[in-house]
Formats: C-alpha cells, sequence, structure tokens
C-alpha cells in the first residue's frame, strides 16, 4: 500500500513542521509548551513526517483525508469487511501510519 501525498494547505502536521524546520513556537504560551515537551516525538525525514513510537517503527504522520483513503484500502482488503472500529484503527496504527483522529475516522 502506497500513500500518495494530498496536498490540502495547513492540517494538523503544519505546528509540528514549523516547530521543526524553523523552530517557530505557537503564541499560546501553553501550546508552545507542549511542542517543547510532547511534540518532541515528531521527526521529518526527508520532508516526510514521522512520530517516534515506543511499540512500532517510525509512524507516518497523514492528514485526516489520506488517514480515510488508508481505512478504506484496508477496510476493503481481504477479510476486512469482519473488522470493528478498534481493530481496523489499531490495523492502520501496525501498518505505519498515524493521525490524531483515526480512532473516530475508523468509523466509517
Amino acid at each position: 500500500m502506497v500513500v500518495q501525498p494530498i496536498t490540502t494547505g495547513e492540517d494538523w502536521r503544519t505546528p509540528i513542521i514549523k516547530w521543526i524546520e524553523e523552530g517557530l513556537l505557537p503564541e499560546n504560551r501553553w501550546e508552545a509548551t507542549r511542542f517543547k515537551t510532547r511534540d518532541t516525538r515528531f521527526i521529518m525525514q526527508e520532508h516526510i513526517r514521522y512520530k517516534k513510537s515506543y511499540t512500532h517503527p517510525l509512524l507516518r504522520c497523514l492528514s485526516t483525508e489520506e488517514g480515510i483513503h488508508i481505512l478504506q484500502e484496508i477496510h476493503n482488503g481481504c477479510c476486512g469487511a469482519h473488522a470493528d472500529t478498534r481493530i481496523l484503527a489499531n490495523k492502520a496504527l501496525r501498518t505505519g501510519y498515524f493521525w490524531p483522529t483515526m480512532k473516530q475516522d475508523a468509523i466509517l
């Protein structure tokens, strides 16, 4: 399964990209603190965002649209129709993909 990037403008990854590439923090003090601590788990390799994981290899960060496409690919695959939403989201995670709303988006 290959994910082709979809050009959508700004999404949840944009502030992370600005933080990693340019060192720009959000103006909100609380969000800036969050970026300095929690969001250090994100890295860039060859202009692609990844999230570090303790239990998986690097997880490729996707937009919501890309994530929904991946869920549909998994769901329509072999024996996919028998998977419930939790299993569907976990399959996407195990395949190496991440986006913040993946569990909510698995409810197709």
